[in-house]
């Protein structure tokens, strides 16, 4: 058995370029990519900070449950700040993220999609 790699666009981006979060509460999370239902999808996420504010950054694994949910304030002028590195998702999971502060933050990133042939 060996395994494909696909390195794919996330599918809460256009064409690459990075998603603004402008939720502020799980209700109205903003799509960052969804799982491909049956092959792995290894996420590699990064955020940045272009408000002049730290801004908490709330990333939903799959549900509003507080165990599927993660935060991470995102300092105002650091630069890219990575989220997530190499974790690998299945069944269809929806990850969205909203922040304390609308339009703070951007969310940007890749998905490799592994399958077993």
């Amino acid at each position: 058995m060996a395994d494909s790699f696909q390195k794919l666009i996330l599918s809460g981006s256009t064409n690459g370029l990075p998603i603004a979060i402008n939720a502020i509460t799980s209700g109205s999370a903003n799509t960052i990519t969804v799982a491909d239902s049956t092959a792995l999808s290894e996420l590699w996420l990064s955020a940045f900070n272009y408000s002049n504010t730290d801004t908490t950054l709330y990333v939903l694994i799959g549900g509003t449950s507080a165990y599927q949910i993660f935060s991470q304030v995102i300092p105002a002028g650091r630069g890219i700040q990575p989220l997530i590195s190499g974790l690998t998702f299945t069944g269809s999971v929806n990850i969205k993220a909203y922040a304390s502060i609308a339009g703070a933050i951007s969310v940007l990133g890749f998905e490799n999609r592994i399958v077993t042939v």
